[in-house]
């Protein structure tokens, strides 16, 4: 009788421990909370949003994929310039070295152009519209 009811007790506070374990692990308001999409957070599916280019900028003209002598052509001379590793710099894998070249165009914005990794010219790969910009 003993053994018996050992065992019943035993199992008993396994299921509550069980239970009780299982309700901690369950979570609570706040991390559902943490995890709800909020207002102005990056979305996956929506696309980002960039800044509109001014028609009557010569920015808007400038394409992805452009070389920087047709990006000369349309904007002129850049008045300062910049380059730059990123992270993927480091990566065996893939076309891009990571390399980035800024022209800088004072009062108008930036143009970003990434170096391809195995030689070839330089493309646009991003145009930044900025009328603060310094162009330093």
């Amino acid at each position: 009788m003993r053994l018996a009811s050992a065992f019943v007790s035993s199992a008993a506070s396994l299921a509550a421990l069980a239970l009780g374990s299982g309700a901690l692990l369950s979570g609570c308001k706040s991390s559902e909370a943490a995890r709800a999409v909020r207002p102005g957070w990056f979305e996956p599916d929506a696309p980002p949003v960039k800044p509109e280019r001014p028609a009557e900028s010569s920015l808007a003209l400038v394409k992805n994929d452009m070389s920087p002598d047709q990006v000369v052509g349309i904007m002129g001379s850049p008045t300062g310039q910049t380059s730059y590793p990123t992270a993927k710099t480091y990566n065996p894998f893939g076309n891009d070295s990571g390399n980035r070249v800024v022209y800088m165009y004072e009062g108008r914005g930036r143009v970003l152009f990434a170096v391809p990794k195995n030689g070839g010219d330089l493309r646009v790969l991003r145009v930044d519209v900025d009328p603060a910009e310094d162009g330093q």
